[in-house]
C-alpha cells in the first residue's frame, strides 16, 4: 500500500494539467503554479513524514498516519 500510494498520486498528477485546463478554463499559467503549490506540498509533507517516523518510530509513526 505505500509504495503504491504515491504512484496512485502522480498518475492523478500527470492528468491535472489537461483537467484543468480543458474543465476549469485556467491558462497554463494557472495551471503551472496549481502544479507547483502541489508539487512542492508532497515534498515538504514527504520530508517532515520521513522525520517523524525517525522521531517517533516507524510502528507509532505508521498507526497515526492511518488516521
Amino acid at each position: 500500500m505505500v509504495a503504491g500510494a504515491p504512484d496512485g498520486g502522480y498518475a492523478l498528477s500527470i492528468w491535472m494539467p489537461t483537467y484543468l485546463r480543458t474543465v476549469r478554463g485556467l491558462s497554463s499559467t494557472s495551471t503551472g503554479g496549481f502544479l507547483i503549490v502541489q508539487i512542492l506540498g508532497a515534498l515538504v509533507g514527504f520530508l517532515i513524514g520521513s522525520y517523524l517516523a525517525d522521531d517517533i518510530g516507524r510502528k507509532v509513526w505508521s498507526a497515526v498516519a492511518r488516521l
